[in-house]
């Protein structure tokens, strides 16, 4: 089983640009996420605090529908996308 899960730039210190874009193997979206961080070790610290939930700051999305910490472990299947994303505020 494939999940694809696409990661903002600026999560990986870049500001502009598609997003990264890593194949996974997870069973769960919480699964792909930590396998994404396997490629991009700096993201962990990023996706999860230090109980392994989400921080505030970040938007998690399966199939473009928002994942809530409680939702972590809902099972992904072939060809889906999970996708990451800081929330920036400002005015």
């Amino acid at each position: 089983m494939t999940a694809k899960v696409k990661i903002h730039r600026y999560l990986l210190g870049g500001s502009a640009g598609p997003p990264a874009i890593v194949e996974t193997g997870g069973h769960t979206v919480a699964e792909c996420l930590r396998q994404a961080t396997t490629k991009f070790p700096k993201l962990k610290n990023e996706l999860f605090d230090a109980s392994g939930k989400l921080p505030g700051h970040m938007l998690v999305l399966l199939n473009s529908e928002e994942v809530q910490n409680e939702e972590l472990g809902l099972k992904v299947k072939e060809d889906d996308t999970i996708e990451v994303l800081p929330i920036i505020g400002g005015g």
